[in-house]
């Protein structure tokens, strides 16, 4: 039992200093408590404050839920040495004795011996309390005007360790807990939205332009000197999905569109969209990339390894009709609702063409890709073709790394990482 002596009655002095200190303790919790840090920390700060005050061994916040029914045990110290994940119970407050009463009236009580009192009759906290072998209990009901917030429940070891005026620094105290720990909670549920929203703001845009419209940029416009573009496109997917369900056409995008998302993560490179049943990525887009085009070349021999994997897996002919171009393009942010990243000039049109003009299953690619490509990988001369708006372009395609310069492909890791979902598990996954 933490010691907490009592002025003696008879002597008028003292218990006017004893009644002195415990307001400027008052004063130092109203002090303390800040609804400007995270609830957590609100909790140890009442906590600390407390201890100053009563004596107890062991304190615990349950807050409702939103609709004021159920109670979950949020924080306690001191901790298990272990804590779980899970809350350590969680109960409709409806079934409990005793609780909603106590809400409802406001007001803060006691408990002399926790020992001799009905398990049924007690709520989880305080079952969990005894069979720790505490003894004695306070009930402080924390509400908002308009709003139950939950409960404080303190614990002692000692039994008849909580004196009424004990409940009485409960009374006096319990608005100003209640209002920090809403609005502590209601901080928390704002920061929670902002963190959602960036997160859903990092899916849509690359990281360093999100940084940038954070900091107030208004237009975002660069000019990048060097960069490879990639066009993909599935083969005959108009007539592969002529005898799908509407469901199956997209369960099957969204496996391939998923797998090229995670070989862009691999290799930390950008998507930059995907048109229908075609996909669009860069390399050295938003930041410089020294061997963009080598690594460009990389993901699209790794695409075509997933063609071959899953189309076995899909039970399906999986083509893919790939082009690279490498040079200078434009990107910026456009949209004032829905935001896109987007990248413009001869590059993306060239790259396209690359991709619309290719191979079944191939790789195709200009000169300056080739130029980029030739002492490292293995390309075969196509010769000049016609590109409409260009006219003969002189092409090549990419068959693989020479001899020497093997490299270990990413959708090894992707496909058979046991530390990582494999596409296999994705696919039982959406299945079920």
């Amino acid at each position: 039992m933490i010691e907490h002596s009592m002025p003696p009655i008879a002597d008028l002095e003292q218990d006017i200093e004893h009644r002195f200190a415990g307001l400027r303790r008052l004063l130092e919790i109203t002090d303390r408590i800040n609804p400007g840090v995270l609830l957590d920390e609100a909790f140890r700060q009442i906590d600390e404050a407390c201890r100053k005050l009563i004596p107890y061994e062991r304190i615990e916040f349950a807050l409702l839920d939103d609709r004021g029914e159920k109670l979950e045990c949020r924080w306690e110290c001191p901790a298990p040495a272990e804590p779980a994940e899970a809350p350590r119970y969680s109960e409709k407050i409806g079934l409990v004795g005793g609780l909603r009463e106590a809400l409802e009236s406001g007001e803060p009580r006691f408990i002399d011996d926790l020992q001799t009192a009905t398990p049924a009759t007690l709520p989880a906290a305080l079952r969990l309390a005894a069979a720790e072998n505490m003894r004695s209990a306070m009930i402080c009901p924390l509400s908002v005007p308009g709003k139950p917030v939950g409960f404080a429940f303190l614990f002692s070891r000692q039994p008849g360790a909580f004196e009424s005026q004990h409940v009485e620094i409960l009374r006096r105290i319990a608005g100003g807990l209640s209002s920090a720990i809403a609005k502590g909670k209601l901080y928390e549920m704002v920061i929670q939205a902002q963190l959602d929203s960036e997160r859903l703001l990092r899916n849509v845009l690359p990281e360093p332009i999100v940084k940038r419209l954070k900091a107030g940029e208004q237009v975002i416009a660069d000019g990048i000197p060097e960069a490879t573009v990639v066009f993909v496109d599935i083969v005959n997917f108009v007539h592969l999905s002529s005898s799908m369900s509407p469901s199956a056409v997209i369960i099957v995008l969204n496996r391939i569109f998923s797998a090229f998302d995670a070989l862009c993560e691999q290799y930390g490179v950008e998507k930059i969209k995907t048109i229908g049943d075609a996909y669009m990525l860069a390399t050295g887009v938003p930041n410089p990339l020294k061997d963009h085009v080598v690594v460009a070349a990389r993901i699209a021999l790794d695409m075509q390894e997933l063609a071959r994997r899953l189309g076995t897996r899909e039970e399906q002919s999986l083509n893919f009709r790939i082009g690279i171009h490498t040079g200078p393009v434009v990107a910026g942010v456009i949209g004032t609702r829905k935001f896109s990243y987007d990248i413009w000039g001869d590059t993306v049109n060239l790259a396209s063409r690359m991709e619309a003009n290719g191979v079944p299953g191939r790789i195709h690619v200009t000169r300056a890709v080739y130029e980029k490509l030739k002492d490292d990988f293995e390309l075969e001369a196509r010769g000049f073709i016609p590109v409409k708006g260009l006219g003969e372009v002189e092409t090549f395609f990419l068959n693989g790394p020479k001899q020497g310069n093997a490299y270990r492909s990413m959708v090894w890791s992707m496909l058979d990482s046991g530390g990582k979902e494999s596409l296999t598990d994705r696919r039982r996954s959406e299945d079920s």
